[in-house]
């Protein structure tokens, strides 16, 4: 999903700076990139606005295996930093 919207919005950024300018001048490139700019500012508050709108993550009660799993993987880390550290 996350692939999808970002070939989209590349498309869509594309599309405007096609429309409203090029590659001909400077002048024409000034002119597609503001839109495009604008444009892609449009896109991330809309996204943001979208992100704000969706529920939370349920919170897990402590110890339940997700928990665990992570506090092993941290345990791990820590320790073959350790040993990174001896060597």
């Amino acid at each position: 999903m996350r692939q999808l919207g970002g070939a989209f919005g590349v498309a869509i950024l594309a599309a405007v700076f096609a429309a409203a300018g090029g590659y001909t001048s400077a002048a024409a490139f000034s002119a597609g990139f503001a839109p495009a700019i604008a444009a892609a500012a449009g896109l991330a508050l809309a996204g943001a606005l979208a992100a704000l709108a969706l529920p939370g993550r349920p919170r897990q009660a402590p110890g339940t295996p997700a928990e665990r799993v992570a506090t092993a993987h941290q345990a791990s880390t820590a320790d073959a930093a350790a040993a990174g550290q001896r060597a």
